[in-house]
Order: structure tokens, then sequence, then C-alpha cells
């Protein structure tokens, strides 16, 4: 019987393979067998990278102009969000 070691990847190493695996031109199935990675792990890591925004794609909060006398020349902003 063979032995599978198993490996608990980060969230950035799993963005990694999944960049990877999608510039490669590879099937998911060849892509896994190269790298010992089951099929199941590539698509729920596929799906739950693409809901989770990367820190450069993370909205700035809104800013609100109260446009009341005060600081910032005049103008007081009160952040949303």
């Amino acid at each position: 019987m063979s032995e599978r070691k198993w490996r608990r990847r980060s969230e950035a190493q799993w963005r990694a393979l999944i960049d990877r695996h999608e510039s490669g031109g590879t099937s998911v199935e060849a892509f896994c067998r190269a790298e010992s990675i089951s099929t199941g792990s590539v698509y729920r890591w596929r799906q739950r990278l693409l809901n989770t925004p990367t820190v450069t794609e993370q909205v700035a909060p809104s800013v609100l102009d109260l446009g009341v006398g005060g600081v910032n020349g005049g103008r007081n902003r009160r952040i949303l969000g």
C-alpha cells in the first residue's frame, strides 16, 4: 500500500498553485497528478479564492463630506464602511 504524505498549504500557497495551473495550459487532472494534489482540492480552493478579494482588490472605505466647518479647510469627513 502506498503511503500518502499530507501537506497543509496556506492560502498564499494555494493562490500560487492555482495561478501556476491557469498560466500553464494543462488540464486540472494533469496538473494535479504532477503536483500530487487532488482535483477536488483544486476546485474547492479555486472557488474559495474567487470569492475572496486580494489585498489590491479590496475597496477603500467611502468618505462622506459633511460640509461643515472645522479642520481640513472647513471640511469634516466621516468614513463609512
